[in-house]
């Protein structure tokens, strides 16, 4: 049985050492929520997650096969939780069916 290498030019251009590993980033969490507000000229609005009082902040960009006008206040999504500079946001977001 072969051992699988890693390749050496993947590394390349990335400044790490051949003894340092590159590390897989940390996995999101998925969750659902409603949402409580969207300003169609920001592109962005907040989200109520399910079972918390806290509302995360999501942006355009991070809408998955949506569009924008056809988003309204109260429709359910799924999203994955993760930290911004600011704090936590939703990101990959998904409608639900209603």
């Amino acid at each position: 049985m072969t051992e699988a290498r890693e390749d050496p030019v993947s590394r390349r251009g990335l400044g790490l050492r051949s003894s340092q590993r590159l590390t897989p980033p940390e996995p999101e969490s998925r969750a659902a929520g409603t949402i409580t507000s969207f300003d169609v000229s920001r592109a962005s609005g907040f989200i109520r997650q399910d079972h918390r009082e806290t509302e995360l902040f999501f942006r355009q960009c991070g809408l998955r096969g949506t569009i924008l006008a056809r988003l309204a206040e109260g429709e359910r999504l799924e999203f994955e939780v993760s930290q911004d500079t600011q704090g936590p946001v939703a990101r990959d977001l998904v409608r639900l069916p209603s």
